[in-house]
């Protein structure tokens, strides 16, 4: 099975039947279902998926049929999720970090920077890290304390973390930026493209 985003719908791509498919054919009003973020799979094999003005649905393959359940967020949008450590689920939102409690299909109310509206999200499996919407880089890890690591001014749009512990985003503007959380060195890479 094969999930894919086309026009902002979600289809899926049966391998066994080459067909594709609405995994939320089952649901009333479903040819209005959009989403402008990322599709996540997690370790277990959900898949999550934000609707615009719908909620969070968890998507499973149950005996060759689709099984979406809904997961409610309130006011909360979802921007971004990330699978952490033993499987935890974040959510970034315009209302800070939430643990997604994948047991009982519900998202903790307490969470990270609840001030903050989240843009993007990146997990390396134990800290998570999140750009936001006013330029600035978070993070927090089991049993630390949440911190602001980077400011900038320019809101952040995708954010990753090598393995030497350097930070590489993509702002508003044009081009990527590496961040050292250690030195503080901040570079900004771009590539002019030279016309004939």
């Amino acid at each position: 099975i094969w999930m894919r985003m086309y026009d902002s719908r979600v289809f899926v791509l049966k391998r066994s039947t080459d067909c594709i498919v609405n995994p939320f054919e089952s649901i009333k009003d479903n040819e209005e279902y959009r989403t402008k973020h990322r599709i996540t799979v997690t370790s277990g094999g959900d898949v999550l998926v934000s609707i615009e003005d719908v909620g969070l649905y968890k998507i499973r393959m149950d005996h060759d049929k689709f099984n979406p359940q809904l997961i409610t967020t309130g006011d909360m949008t979802i921007t971004s999720m990330a699978e952490g450590y033993m499987n935890d689920v974040w959510l970034g939102t315009n209302q800070g970090i939430h643990r997604l409690d994948v047991s009982n299909l519900t998202i903790e109310r307490r969470g990270y920077f609840l001030d903050e509206h989240i843009t993007c999200l990146y997990s390396n499996g134990y800290n998570i890290f999140a750009g936001t919407k006013s330029g600035k880089i978070l993070t927090f890890s089991y049993g630390q304390e949440a911190q602001v690591i980077h400011s900038g001014v320019n809101a952040i749009n995708s954010i990753f973390v090598d393995s030497h512990g350097i930070i590489w985003f993509a702002d508003t503007r044009t081009g990527v930026l590496r961040y050292d959380p250690v030195t503080h060195n901040e570079k900004h890479f771009m590539q002019q493209l030279r016309v004939p």
